[in-house]
């Protein structure tokens, strides 16, 4: 968190986030703020067996953690600037929306990796 807080004002312009994500406790979806957060990035199957770590690398706040066979993103610290998608050499991270019907599973996966679920 102390780096998050270092490098914070790169990440606002006049006070305001450049990102909507971008302040820790975010109101969940359905407007309580103990609600589910949306998932700012989803990492899903072609992630396992490969596991570069290009994502953890260019991460500017440190959100991508590793577990035995893949890697997940916390959407509680995930700015969502998108730095992890275009490094990604497996094509694994998707924004919740643009997430694969076929991988919809890991959504949730991610989710309870996260300690949300």
């Amino acid at each position: 968190m102390a780096a998050l807080a270092a490098n914070f004002g790169r990440f606002e312009i006049e006070g305001r986030p450049k990102f909507p994500n971008a302040y820790i406790g975010r109101v969940g979806l359905d407007g309580n703020p103990e609600g589910d957060l949306p998932m700012t990035h989803v990492i899903a199957e072609p992630c396992i067996g490969t596991k570069s770590g290009d994502c953890v690398d260019v991460c500017p706040v440190d959100c991508i953690y590793e577990e035995e066979e893949m890697f997940y993103i916390h959407p509680e610290e995930c700015i969502d600037c998108g730095a992890c998608v275009a490094v990604c050499p497996v094509t694994a991270i998707f924004t919740e929306g643009d997430l694969p019907d076929k991988w919809s599973e890991y959504k949730e996966k991610n989710r309870e990796l996260a300690g949300l679920a």
